[in-house]
């Protein structure tokens, strides 16, 4: 026999919906506790190991706003849901630092044989030694 899904409130929300609308809300608490410390968004996509394939992606991806917008810095954690090939994943690293985390999700749909391998490619460098990816729906 099944269990009914835990509900929150007066029935009406599903336990697992609230828990993902409260995680923008908890994103944009440590951010604003951490903006001080933010590291300079030009300065990490200047960086000088970054792949030449990422650099090439720059100028329609735009690193720099990207950054800027979501206020990642030193210390942070930070969960990217639908991460792909990594090239976000790996400015976010850069911005957290090795104080933080970045935690990058990818649906089975989305892995395959190329993209793991370029996964493994990207993990070994020294910018991502505070990244886990996974592979989960």
């Amino acid at each position: 026999m099944q269990s009914a899904p835990a509900r929150c409130g007066a029935g009406r929300i599903p336990m697992k919906a609230l828990v993902f609308r409260l995680i923008p809300l908890s994103l944009l608490a440590c951010a604003a506790s951490q903006k001080s410390q933010q590291a300079a968004p030009q300065q990490i996509v200047s960086s000088a190991d970054r792949t030449p394939q990422d650099k090439e992606m720059d100028s329609h991806r735009k690193p720099v706003q990207m950054l800027a917008f979501f206020g990642t810095s030193p210390g942070m954690r930070v969960g990217e849901v639908g991460a792909g090939g990594g090239y976000s994943t790996e400015l976010f690293a850069r911005s957290v630092g090795p104080s933080g985390a970045v935690f990058a999700q990818d649906t089975p749909n989305w892995d395959g044989p190329g993209l793991q391998k370029a996964w493994e490619r990207r993990l070994s460098g020294p910018a991502m030694k505070n990244t886990v990816h996974f592979v989960r729906q």
